[in-house]
């Protein structure tokens, strides 16, 4: 029996909800508030760790660590930069 296909919408929850349950029921607040959180993001767009970790600092600066997290950004940004294009910052 073939399974039903889901919507985006119901896709997007079912990603989302991975955070519950488990061993770990965490799903922090700073994610938690937006439709898509970042670790969805991530996964469904196919990034890697370099791109995601921009992505998850971005995200939640406003609610987590300030301007320690836009450094962070900043930061894989110019390993980035360095890495694909042999710039150093």
């Amino acid at each position: 029996m073939e399974s039903p296909v889901k919507s985006p919408a119901e896709r997007l929850e079912e990603l989302n909800d991975q955070w519950k349950g488990g061993r770990t029921d965490i799903r922090p607040t700073y994610y938690a508030k937006y439709k898509i959180d970042p670790w969805t993001f991530i996964i469904e767009n196919q990034l890697g760790m370099d791109v995601g970790s921009v992505v998850k600092y971005v995200v939640r600066h406003k609610d987590k660590n300030g301007v320690e997290d836009l450094n962070k950004a900043i930061k894989c940004i110019e390993m980035m930069k360095e890495y694909y294009y042999n710039e150093k910052s």
